[in-house]
């Protein structure tokens, strides 16, 4: 079954204290609790420490910029506090109820793809890294102050990471549930078992519901932040590229069944701010193009 590598993941989420160790650690333990504590405080601290390091290279930045790389610093920062205070202490519940939910579902033959996914991009991500580390020091001679400089905020860029990668592997997991009650309409709605099947269907519909509401309780806001984040270091690269150039059934359940699959579709949004689907890329666009604008 693919809880199976959600357990895996959660495995190495429990390493940075971002998930619960495992499918079944609802409540977790004092010394749990202490390391979750432990994280935060550390990365409170590093993030001081960095910030401390980095003020004159600030003071440096033209004054949108200075005020684009606070924004990202800020966005950071709310986001680990996020992660280990509300997702893991003041809201881990609903962890639960999402993976509750997940196996209450049926689902098709698993193939063990989300694995595949997982480590894919980890490489991808411990390469880019490596490769960040290895120009700064061989072709800039700043490789000791990037690295006292930036490593606390490699690791909230990592943090985020993580939750982007495993929130893509659940929504996987939610598509391939959804896809399966489409085939269960297909194979099996004209067998004399319908009612049977359409009234399995219909409770599979209300859980995979419930499943993106949690979902969107529990990744909306990394969403939100990890959007905020993007823009900002995106229109920092644009003002510095700026600056250099100057988705048949029969009888009388049709009906019913029509209404009730449309007011349960799944709607992902960020925090509840705004609705996440593919216009959400060219309305970020159109706010960067509107930026651009502005200061030139």
């Amino acid at each position: 079954m693919d809880l199976e590598t959600l357990n895996s993941v959660l495995k190495v989420g429990r390493i940075f204290a971002l998930t619960p160790s495992s499918t079944e650690n609802r409540k977790p333990s004092i010394v749990q609790k202490c390391y979750i504590i432990f994280v935060f405080l550390t990365l409170t601290v590093g993030v001081g420490v960095s910030l401390y390091l980095r003020r004159f290279f600030y003071t440096g930045f033209p004054p949108i910029q200075f005020l684009l790389r606070i924004i990202m610093d800020v966005d950071l920062y709310l986001h680990n506090c996020y992660s280990l205070l509300i997702l893991m202490v003041h809201e881990r519940e609903r962890w639960f109820k999402l993976i509750k939910n997940l196996r209450a579902v049926d689902c098709a033959e698993y193939k063990n793809h989300h694995c595949l996914t997982f480590i894919s991009t980890h490489i991808a991500f411990v390469f880019s890294a490596g490769f960040n580390l290895f120009a700064w020091f061989t072709v800039l001679p700043l490789g000791h102050q990037y690295v006292n400089q930036y490593s606390v905020e490699n690791f909230q860029i990592y943090t985020q990471f993580f939750y982007t990668v495993f929130a893509y592997i659940i929504l996987k997991m939610i598509l391939a549930r959804y896809k399966y009650q489409t085939s269960l309409l297909r194979k099996r709605v004209c067998t004399k078992r319908q009612l049977k099947y359409l009234k399995k269907i219909k409770r599979n519909i209300f859980f995979l519901k419930d499943s993106v509401d949690v979902f969107n309780d529990v990744f909306g806001w990394i969403f939100l932040f990890n959007v905020i984040f993007g823009v900002a270091r995106s229109l920092i690269y644009l003002d510095l590229t700026q600056l250099q150039k100057c988705f048949g059934l029969v009888g009388s359940h049709k009906r019913g069944f029509h209404i009730l699959v449309s007011e349960n579709r799944p709607e992902f949004t960020a925090a509840r701010f705004f609705s996440i689907d593919k216009s959400t890329i060219f309305s970020v666009l159109d706010a960067m193009t509107t930026f651009l604008l502005v200061i030139i």
